[in-house]
Parts: C-alpha cells; sequence; structure tokens
C-alpha cells in the first residue's frame, strides 16, 4: 500500500523533513513491524504493539525522478522482523477505520538547520588532526620498521567521507543517502541485481551493514588508522558538499573517541610518504611486495621503487569511474581475500580497494603481512580510476 505526497512548489533545497501519523485499528497488525519506504528504500520501521496513532519523521532528500515529477511516493510494508532503528512515537489510541490510514506532510529544510550540522560544530571544535607532515611521517615509518624488524603483521589504513556514512548508518545517515553517496557510487548499477541474487531478503540494508562491520572491524585491528583533519569540514558548507562534510566529520569523531592511538594520520598520508621519499625506503626495506588494485603497473612499481614486486591481485576498480565486467561486491571480493598469500615476515601490501581494502588490510595482518591502504594514491601512479586522483599534481605522482 502506498500514497503519494504531490510537492507543491520547487524549493531550492532538495531536503526535507518528512512528518507523519499512520492510524492502526486492526489486530491483524498487533506484533508485526511497519515499514514505511521512500523511492523503494527502506526510511523507518517500528513495531507495532497497541492500535492508535503513530507518529514519526525523518529527514530525506529527495531523488532526481521525485523532483522531476513533484511527488514523493511513500510506501507502508508489514514485516515480521525489523530493518532499521524505530524512530517513532508511542502509539496513542484513537477511534479509526479498521485499515491502515495516515496523514503525512513534506516539509524543505535549509541543509545547515540538518541534525548533522550538530556533527559538524563537535568535529569543528576538537580539530583533532593535522595536515601531513614530516614528522608524521617519520613517525608511520618507525612503526612499519619496528614490525619489519620483529615480523609482526601491520596494518594502516584510512578513512574518508564514506566511510564515515557507513559508520553514521542508520542513525544520521538515511538507507537512501548510504546508498546513493556509497553503494551506487562505489559499485555501480550493475551491483544491484548481484544483491538481489546473493541475499533473499533485505539485500540492501545487508550489504550496508556488511561495510559497516568490514569497515569498523577493520578499525579496531588497524595498528593506525588514518582520518580527514579538520580541512575537510571546517569551512562554510554547501549543500552539494554537505554529506561529505558531514561524512568525513563522523571519521575522524570515531577514530578521535574509538582508537587508542597517540596520533591521527590524515587520510592523503601516503602522498606525502610517497613524494618525500618515505614508502621509498619502506618498500627497500621489505622482502616480498605485492599490489592489491584494478590496474597491473608492477612493471613501473619496480623500475620506480628499484625493488621486486612479487604479486598483482586484480579487483575491479570504482564503477563510477572504470568500466568493469562485475563490481568487487557482494561476489569477487570473498576471491580477493582467498588471494591474500603471505609468504612471509615482513611481506608488504600496497592496498588500493576502496570501501573493501580496509578488509583486506585487516585479512593481511592476521595472515602476517603488511597492509599500507594507499587508497587513489595508485590512481595517481597509474593515470586510471578517480578523476580527481589522476589529475593531481602528474608532473609529481605520475609513474
Amino acid at each position: 500500500m502506498y500514497k503519494y505526497i504531490y510537492i507543491k512548489s520547487q524549493q531550492s533545497s532538495e531536503r526535507y523533513k518528512i512528518s507523519g501519523k499512520l492510524f492502526i485499528d486492526n489486530n491483524i497488525f498487533l506484533n508485526k513491524w511497519l515499514r514505511v519506504v521512500q523511492n523503494n528504500l527502506a526510511t523507518i520501521d517500528f513495531r507495532i504493539e497497541t492500535l492508535g496513532t503513530y507518529e514519526f519523521e525523518w529527514e530525506g532528500k529527495l531523488s532526481d525522478q521525485e523532483q522531476k515529477e513533484s511527488r514523493l511516493k511513500i510506501a507502508y510494508e508489514i514485516c515480521d522482523a525489523p530493518l532499521i532503528s524505530s524512530s517513532c512515537n508511542s502509539a496513542t489510541p484513537e477511534n479509526i477505520t479498521n485499515e491502515i490510514k495516515s496523514i503525512l506532510s513534506l516539509t524543505p529544510i535549509d541543509f545547515t538547520a540538518s541534525n548533522k550540522s550538530k556533527i559538524l560544530s563537535i568535529a569543528k571544535s576538537l580539530k583533532t588532526n593535522k595536515t601531513p607532515d614530516e614528522s608524521c611521517c617519520q613517525r608511520i615509518t618507525d612503526d612499519i620498521y619496528n614490525a619489519l624488524k620483529n615480523k609482526n603483521g601491520f596494518s594502516i589504513i584510512r578513512l574518508g567521507d564514506g566511510e564515515g556514512r557507513f559508520i553514521g548508518f542508520p542513525e544520521i545517515f538515511t538507507l537512501y543517502e548510504v546508498n546513493e553517496d556509497c553503494i551506487g557510487y562505489q559499485y555501480g548499477e550493475k551491483v544491484y541485481d548481484l544483491i538481489a541474487k546473493k541475499y533473499i531478503k533485505d539485500g540492501l540494508y545487508t550489504s550496508i551493514l556488511l561495510h559497516k562491520e568490514f569497515i569498523k572491524s577493520s578499525i579496531n585491528s588497524a595498528d593506525i588508522v588514518c582520518a580527514p583533519n579538520c580541512e575537510w569540514y571546517d569551512f562554510d558548507p554547501t549543500e552539494d558538499l554537505f554529506n561529505g562534510m558531514i561524512g568525513a566529520a563522523i571519521s575522524s569523531l570515531y577514530v578521535h573517541t574509538k582508537c587508542n592511538q597517540e596520533f591521527t594520520p590524515d587520510t592523503f598520508i601516503f602522498r606525502k610518504m610517497y613524494s618525500d621519499g618515505y614508502l621509498q625506503e619502506i618498500l627497500l626495506k621489505s622482502r616480498f611486495v605485492s599490489v592489491i588494485s584494478h590496474t597491473n603497473i608492477n612493471k613501473k612499481l619496480e623500475e620506480k621503487f628499484r625493488t621486486k614486486f612479487t604479486e598483482h591481485i586484480k579487483i575491479s576498480g570504482h564503477q563510477s569511474f572504470m568500466n568493469n565486467d562485475e563490481p568487487q561486491f557482494p561476489n569477487n571480493f570473498y576471491s580477493t581475500v582467498n588471494q591474500i598469500n603471505v609468504l612471509g615476515a615482513g611481506h608488504v601490501f600496497l592496498v588500493a580497494a576502496g570501501y573493501l581494502g580496509k578488509h583486506y588490510c585487516k585479512i593481511i595482518k592476521a595472515r602476517g603481512g603488511i597492509a599500507l591502504d594507499i587508497g587513489n594514491l595508485f590512481d595517481s601512479w597509474s593515470g586510471t580510476g578517480r578523476v580527481d586522483a589522476v589529475n593531481f599534481e602528474p608532473h609529481i605522482f605520475r609513474l
């Protein structure tokens, strides 16, 4: 069952607060879960424990199609189990009809009026980490040298705004937002049929939670976690950049509050470590070097770093910038995990694999290797992948 909310006037903001009342007066719905769905994606759900009126609201963003049609389609589904945390008030009994009826309203809000702005304020006040400098590069290098010397596994991973959106789901970012800004953005349209085949029910929700768990467990496993410095979000926001700023702020705050580490390097630390020669020195001290990335450029890397590269593990690249047969998720990443073969102590892996790269780093460390999550530095080297990375100072970074 569904109903439309018609948008009466065009607004400059794409963000809306959607408020509703659902009237439940039929015992068949008791002890069930009612899910509210926008644009085929769940937004909230709650348990029907008594008959009466349930009130709810959420902040949302209209899709391009919804903007074009000037209407919002809201559907209600009765389910046996919850999907998303409850966001409604307790029922207030009323005498109403014995079917689900509702009153819905849609109010445009300025994006800066979002509840997310509180997170931005906290992150700005903390100023948790700084831009990359030589002292930071040296501390990382020393830690890696110690791991090589002591023949220990080691992992350094990087968080960006995308990881922050997964961490902030569902309390801060909605299913719609994480789908659009992360799942669809990273893996492309092909991923949805694959998800539907792999997960019989609630595949998108399961996929997002799986990524969230991968990211959080990889953080717990890592020796060093890099996060966005305050320059990522300490400026006047625009609507296009707002969610990205919030995601970056969440990543920074999460590391600041959850990770027991003396310092937090910036997410782009490996650019500094490469341009200043630290990465070259690390690889020269390594016994074996492997790469996990979308393109095999091992020959160029061997020429640049003057060391033998043992193996290349190929993955699918970022679907927004590369045309791959099949994305890493939800099937291919299992194969990648099985290909990670640590040959012995001192085996360094350069990992450039997006969100799932953090999970690969965890696996590498657990198997005794040293995992360096270099991310889109690899795109700068290879000249393929993310456009911003490919075009970033190619006279310095292109191999």
